[in-house]
């Protein structure tokens, strides 16, 4: 046996997941993986998942895949949840390196158990709020929920000058026009209050007119959960004002 890294041990038998390119976990000291070789992952909100898990139930945490998204998918006790249920959850995309995760919105729902698709076309997790089973990653044509996906503040021009956006030029792809809105948050600052807009409804051309006036802006979009859609890049239309 060769002793590979030190404080680096997975949490609970379950914590562990393998891919194809490499085997990730969790421990209270980060994200890990290997392949080959023992790798502290960065992880820019990592500060905020220690300090949200129960580590008090840690032999709970379950960790997943969606191997369709490239994805590990970790679900966690959180501090003030209901006890014996999962009902946190954050998921690393392997493949583009980025981090999310349930903190601002709430999941919603507990999981306890999960399978990526293999037999099942689709992945498998269990609820222990029910004892049911749970497909994932399916469309229910009946189904009313709306989902969302929110930006970080995007620095207009450096931030130098206040700057007018009059169109946004976007890559999503909706199945029903109108089905998906976008809104806008500006500031002259980083510390100054945001504006915020109104909801802005997508066309079927993926332009939407818009007056909006910054130094910052950042962007939330909503859509109905039983119309296909997807976000791709988002592009300004800008119009340099004065420093004032």
């Amino acid at each position: 046996q060769e002793k590979l890294s030190d404080s680096a041990g997975v949490t609970s038998p379950n914590a562990i997941y393998s891919t194809p390119e490499a085997t990730f976990w969790v421990s209270q000291n980060g994200f890990w993986s290997y392949d080959g070789y023992v790798k502290r992952l960065g992880c820019p909100i990592e500060n905020r998942i220690i300090n949200s898990v129960d580590w008090g139930q840690e032999a709970l945490i379950y960790a997943g895949g969606n191997r369709r998204f490239n994805e590990v998918i970790w679900w966690f006790p959180v501090k003030g949840g209901t006890q014996k249920r999962c009902e946190y959850y954050v998921i690393y995309n392997y493949a583009e390196g980025a981090w999310y995760d349930s903190f601002t919105t709430g999941s919603g729902i507990a999981r306890n158990v999960w399978l990526d698709a293999d037999v099942h076309t689709a992945p498998l997790a269990v609820s222990p709020v029910d004892n049911k089973i749970y497909e994932h990653e399916v469309t229910d044509s009946t189904q009313t929920e709306i989902s969302e996906a929110e930006s970080g503040a995007i620095d207009i021009q450096s931030g130098e000058r206040f700057t007018r956006i009059s169109k946004i030029y976007t890559d999503t792809d909706q199945k029903d026009p109108g089905s998906v809105n976008y809104r806008f948050f500006t500031s002259p600052s980083g510390d100054a209050a945001e504006t915020e807009s109104a909801d802005y409804p997508l066309e079927s051309d993926g332009v939407i007119d818009v007056r909006l006036q910054g130094r910052q802006v950042r962007y939330k979009v909503r859509g109905n959960l039983a119309a296909d859609w997807s976000v791709g890049n988002t592009r300004f239309e800008l119009h340099p004002g004065g420093r004032r």
